[in-house]
C-alpha cells in the first residue's frame, strides 16, 4: 500500500493482516490516493474497483511479486515517475499453518523471501527514491 496523496488526518497503523482493507479504506476516506500491489491481479482489481465505486477513490494497482528485487525497483520507479509518494505500508506476508517441527528449510525460505526480503526490497527502493528527490 503506497499513499500517493497524503491523507488529511493522522494515520493509525496496525500490523494485523486482517486490517489491510480497513487501513486502505481509512486512508481513502481521508483523501488519500493509493497504489496497491500484490501477486493476485483479480484481488487488486476488485479492491480498486470497490473503492472507486464506494468513494470515487483514485487507486492504482499492479500485480507484483516482491520477491524479485528488479521487479520491485521497476514498480517503484514507475510510481515516482508519476509523482511523489507520501507513505508506505508494508504488509507482505507469506505464511501457512505448520508446527515449527514440521516446517522444512525450504518452507521457511518461502516465508522469509516474502516477509523479510520482499519487505526490504520495497522499503529500500522507496527510500532510495525519496532520498533522490
Amino acid at each position: 500500500l503506497m499513499i500517493r496523496r497524503p491523507p488529511r488526518s493522522t494515520r493509525k497503523e496496525s500490523s494485523a493482516a486482517s486490517d489491510v482493507y480497513k487501513r486502505q479504506e481509512h486512508y481513502i476516506q481521508h483523501g488519500a490516493d493509493l497504489v496497491i500491489c500484490g501477486r493476485r491481479e483479480s484481488v487488486l482489481a476488485d479492491t480498486a474497483n470497490e473503492f472507486k465505486e464506494k468513494y470515487g477513490a483514485n487507486v492504482r494497482y499492479q500485480p507484483l511479486d516482491i520477491r524479485s528485487p528488479q521487479d520491485v525497483e521497476d514498480f517503484i520507479d514507475s510510481i515516482f515517475q508519476e509523482g511523489p509518494l507520501h507513505g508506505l505500508v508494508n504488509n507482505a506476508a507469506g505464511n501457512f499453518i505448520s508446527p515449527t517441527k514440521d516446517l522444512s528449510a525450504r518452507g521457511f525460505d518461502a516465508i522469509a523471501n516474502i516477509v523479510f526480503h520482499g519487505t526490504f526490497y520495497v522499503t529500500n527502493a522507496v527510500s532510495g527514491e525519496i532520498n533522490s528527490c
